[in-house]
């Protein structure tokens, strides 16, 4: 599958669920239990089915692994608490602030994979975080 398309269906996905959660009148504490329920459901059986295949990349530490790993899902847990309050505020507008932060994810993303993942930086990606940002401006007006 093209990187393009998998990128279209994950976003579809993501952006799916909160105009869902938001639409169901689920405060904080629902939103973060079906989250977590749905996650494990869907993806365990993926998991287990994909055991074959090696969990770290070659010549990576595990227990760096593992710590960022562990690090970058709290990180998600803490955006996970700020969502369903976004949602709870707002919910006449939902639509408007999830695309605030789908931009806003997918920019740090870009930013990161460019300072950490060996990603060059190039005009283009210049031009899409500027782009992004005005976007994230004009949208939160």
């Amino acid at each position: 599958m093209h990187p393009t398309l998998v990128a279209i269906c994950a976003g579809a996905a993501f952006g799916s669920w909160a105009l869902v959660m938001s639409l169901t009148g689920l405060r904080a504490g629902g939103v973060a239990f079906a989250l977590l329920a749905g996650t494990v459901l869907v993806v365990a059986p993926w998991f287990l089915m994909a055991r074959p295949e090696p969990w770290l990349a070659p010549g990576r530490d595990a227990w760096i692994a593992i710590v960022a790993g562990l690090g970058a899902a709290c990180l998600n847990g803490i955006g996970m608490v700020f969502l369903p309050r976004l949602l709870d505020a707002t919910p006449a507008i939902v639509g408007t602030r999830m695309l605030i932060l789908n931009v806003t994810v997918v920019s740090i993303v870009s930013v990161w994979s460019i300072a950490f993942g060996g990603q060059t930086l190039t005009a283009s990606k210049i031009a899409g975080l500027l782009l992004a940002v005005a976007a994230v401006w004009l949208l939160g007006r």
